[in-house]
């Protein structure tokens, strides 16, 4: 799986170069080739700045399951506002990119791109405002881009955290879920 939370310095660069092309018009869009390059080591994408490119990737990786975790929007925008929009928006943390340009300065500048460019929003009201939105307008483009009864659309009922922990884990086989009911519902939602 691929986050920016524990990128490479060519993992950033590269999904700078696919931001600045998709909503700035600068370069080249990606196509499968260069899809192939940012993701080869990896066998799912999760997360930010992924989702900016829902469309692109079902494109580019038409045999991939997608799956959907729904999550009630109003838990999932505290968790977004908290976790996310007020660290992209910290003077703090954007003082430490200055002071770091190659490590925290390449994932600010990834931040920057997709928040201005996916999100169009130049500030915290902003982006705060925009959230819900594009959290719907993500899940209506994903399910019309993939086709109906090609995407798998899990509820969440518990605050979904550190999705990698779990659901990723049990996708990969590296650990299954507790319990035998869990893993066969699971399974069939997968199917």
């Amino acid at each position: 799986m691929v986050s920016l939370s524990s990128p490479t310095l060519r993992d950033c660069d590269m999904w700078n170069e696919a931001l600045d092309a998709k909503y700035f018009a600068k370069g080249a869009m990606f196509s499968r080739p260069d899809w192939d390059q940012l993701l080869g080591n990896y066998s799912a994408v999760a997360d930010l700045p992924a989702v900016a490119f829902s469309e692109d990737l079902i494109e580019a990786y038409p045999e991939a399951k997608v799956i959907l975790v729904e999550r009630d929007i109003e838990k999932w925008y505290q968790s977004f506002d908290e976790g996310i929009i007020v660290n992209v928006w910290s003077p703090l943390l954007r003082f430490i990119a200055r002071l770091d340009p190659r490590f925290m300065g390449r994932l600010a500048s990834t931040s920057d791109r997709w928040t201005s460019g996916w999100m169009d929003s130049h500030s915290l009201r902003e982006m705060q405002e925009r959230a819900r939105p594009t959290y719907r307008q993500h899940y209506a483009l994903v399910e019309r881009h993939h086709g109906p009864g090609t995407t798998t659309s899990l509820r969440s009922r518990r605050r979904v955290g550190n999705l990698s922990a779990d659901f990723w884990a049990g996708l990969s086989q590296k650990r299954s879920f507790h319990g035998s009911m869990k893993r066969q519902r699971f399974r069939r939602k997968l199917a």
